[in-house]
């Protein structure tokens, strides 16, 4: 024969046993309440994008400084980014810093969606003139290529379509 050796439940006011098992404190009904409120207190298991809204990829994104937009000790609020979030504004940030721009220059060059000579949209490029600096517009990687290897020079460019034209 078996005997089952209880104790009082450690909830002030409930007189119920409960098991005398290591690490049990509480009698089944009040373990179940006691459960449902850690679950409730709990934190979401993915913080959300605080651009986009998104949930935070597992892993992805990044707790950047909403005062710097970087990882720093000097600022106490951080903020939530989700890794596509974080990639738009780093090459936000890049095409300010090499080509001058505001940033409502930048999100006007972000509008366009297609490339301006040849309408493809395959990896748009800042197209810029290298000896001024000044930006043009938005091409294509094959158009922007194309127009870096004639080095800019319209007299390259007539003598290539005089060729096409030829043959």
């Amino acid at each position: 024969m078996t005997v089952h050796q209880t104790a009082p439940c450690k909830t002030e006011g409930c007189e119920n046993p409960k098991p005398r098992k290591r690490g049990v404190r509480y009698c089944e009904p009040c373990q179940e309440s006691y459960d449902a409120g850690r679950k409730a207190r709990r934190k979401p298991t993915k913080p959300e994008c605080s651009n986009c809204g998104r949930p935070k990829s597992k892993g992805g994104g990044r707790k950047l400084c909403d005062d710097c937009s970087a990882r720093c000790d000097d600022h106490v609020r951080y903020d939530y980014k989700c890794e596509q979030c974080v990639k738009r504004q780093q090459l936000r940030s890049s095409r300010m810093a090499n080509y001058g721009l505001t940033l409502n220059e930048v999100i006007a060059l972000e509008a366009i969606k297609h490339c301006e000579n040849c309408g493809s949209s395959y990896r748009l490029c800042v197209d810029h003139c290298h000896k001024t600096g000044r930006v043009r517009g938005m091409l294509c990687f094959n158009c922007n290529v194309a127009l870096g290897n004639v080095k800019d020079d319209i007299e390259i460019l007539e003598g290539l379509i005089n060729y096409l034209k030829e043959r």
